[in-house]
């Protein structure tokens, strides 16, 4: 890119170029157009061969840089909201990660940090195959910050962690959860958004007979 500038009436010109294009630069108009002659077809043909490769790399690279960025900042939220990936979920980092989560999300829940067991869910989420922070968000049902404040509905932390769980698998949490909380008051608010009628019966047939 060429950038025509003027300061106190002299104007000059400013070249901005990649290491790749310095390098076509440097080929092309220092030893190609400077010299007189006709180079052979063989080299010109090699030429403008690297050529189209010196811009497919610049290209590549351009977006290589970018996802870096992107990838980048997105780990930097992760290390944010509670760990990584392969990192064994904790209570720490399960507080960390619903404080910033409900934030974030602009929620309010009933007593929401005060009596939270987190060692409790914790033992939950591992039993019901949730190692992670990331794997705890990949279990979050689509839109359930935006239903649960449209339909006015309220819970605390634990059962925050207990929906997302039962909405994603309710079978799963039954067979393999050892819980010791009994009854749902008002779930059916949002377990009808995300399962079916049948579903919802189910859950209520099997968690509020215990």
């Amino acid at each position: 890119m060429h950038y025509v500038c003027e300061l106190e009436g002299l104007k000059f010109e400013i070249q901005v170029r990649t290491v790749l294009q310095h390098i076509w630069a440097e080929l092309v108009h220092d030893r190609h157009y400077q010299y007189s002659g006709k180079l052979p077809e063989p080299i010109l043909r090699r030429l403008y061969l690297y050529a189209g490769m010196l811009e497919m790399a610049d290209k590549g690279f351009d977006k290589l840089s970018i996802e870096i960025d992107e990838f980048i900042k997105e780990d930097s939220k992760l290390r944010v909201i509670g760990g990584f990936a392969g990192h064994t979920i904790t209570a720490d980092k399960l507080e960390e990660f619903v404080t910033e989560w409900v934030k974030d999300n602009s929620l309010i829940l009933n007593d929401p940090f005060l009596k939270t067991d987190y060692s409790e869910l914790v033992f939950e989420l591992l039993q019901f195959q949730v190692h992670s922070i990331a794997d705890l968000k990949s279990i979050i049902p689509l839109n359930y910050s935006k239903i649960y404040k449209k339909h006015g509905y309220s819970t605390d932390v634990g059962g925050l962690i207990r929906d997302w769980m039962l909405i994603h698998d309710y079978k799963r949490y039954q067979h393999q959860v050892s819980y010791k909380w009994a009854g749902f008051y008002g779930e059916e608010k949002i377990f009808c958004k995300f399962l079916s009628d049948k579903e919802v019966c189910d859950i209520y047939k099997v968690f509020n007979s215990d």
